[in-house]
């Protein structure tokens, strides 16, 4: 399910229409700003853009979708041959979406889990890939048996900073996008019925003060030391932050969407609109009418 954008949100929907036309050079697929290919990824943005406005979802894009299906899972492009669980999940959201989920392969959670874990039952991946993985599953309505449910949370435990945030693999420094992946990936277990992070109530109140703390003179920053911030950094954050029970940060959000508003209907942190800052700017401001409405 998606929010849309408030309608008191000081956008030009029909502006914001014209930049996605601009990026589809046909019906259903969709070029990153800078790329020269169309790809999942691109789609799955433009979809998301196009639901938040409450317009409904081209069907060509299950024209693209199926064209990079690869026997059980997908490929970001239709030329590349390998399949990749960056590209499974963007095509499951989509379809999840589109409200067609049936168009999802036979045996979902096999294919997922397959990808995930190596022959001896062990995390294959890092949290990136496992956050694509479980994030397709639960776009799928299916779950991971709980045995490997289990080894997934241990994992996300072990990728936990002692001062708080989370990292891409055990031992690395945490950062903003994989605590936001960390935490929403145990709020789907949690559902679950895996309980290990709700349980460490020091390591719940030690999370939200390292997310707190990236944010600071009006910005969300990769991790409380850096001065990088950009708006995937303020979603990233701001979603973090809605995991972790924390105030919604007007200030970082508002200033970060107002920065990179372009005359061409987009977002970007740049001097170009992207689809995907787009999104982010999007869905920044559907968080706070969600956080203002609840």
């Amino acid at each position: 399910m998606t929010s849309h954008i408030p309608t008191s949100a000081c956008l030009d929907a029909p502006l914001i229409r014209r930049f996605l036309a601009d990026r589809s050079p046909a019906p259903g697929i969709y070029v990153e700003t800078g790329e020269a290919q169309p790809t999942l990824e691109a789609l799955r943005w433009a979809a998301e853009i196009t639901s938040m406005l409450g317009d409904p979802i081209d069907e060509e894009m299950l024209v693209f979708i199926t064209a990079c299906c690869r026997s059980e899972a997908f490929a970001m492009r239709v030329e590349q041959f390998e399949p990749d669980l960056g590209a499974t999940y963007y095509a499951t959201r989509v379809l999840a979406l589109a409200q067609h989920r049936s168009l999802l392969p036979g045996h979902f959670v096999s294919v997922i889990a397959q990808r995930l874990f190596a022959a001896n039952g062990a995390i294959a991946v890092d949290v990136d890939g496992l956050f694509y993985g479980i994030r397709a599953l639960e776009e799928a309505a299916l779950r991971l048996p709980r045995r490997q449910a289990e080894q997934a949370s241990a994992f996300i435990c072990a990728c936990a900073a002692p001062e708080g945030g989370y990292a891409v693999r055990p031992g690395a420094v945490a950062d903003i996008e994989r605590t936001y992946c960390c935490l929403q990936m145990q709020r789907i277990l949690n559902h679950g019925g895996i309980p290990r992070w709700r349980e460490d109530k020091m390591r719940a109140i030690r999370d939200a003060g390292w997310v707190d703390s990236c944010m600071r003179e009006k910005a969300v920053y990769l991790t409380p030391q850096s001065e990088m911030t950009s708006l995937a950094a303020t979603y990233w954050g701001t979603h973090a932050a809605r995991l972790c029970g924390l105030p919604f940060p007007e200030a970082q959000v508002n200033d970060a969407v107002e920065a990179a508003w372009r005359s061409d209907g987009g977002f970007g942190n740049g001097d170009r609109a992207t689809l995907w800052d787009t999104y982010c700017a999007l869905r920044l401001l559907s968080f706070g009418q969600a956080w203002t409405s609840s």
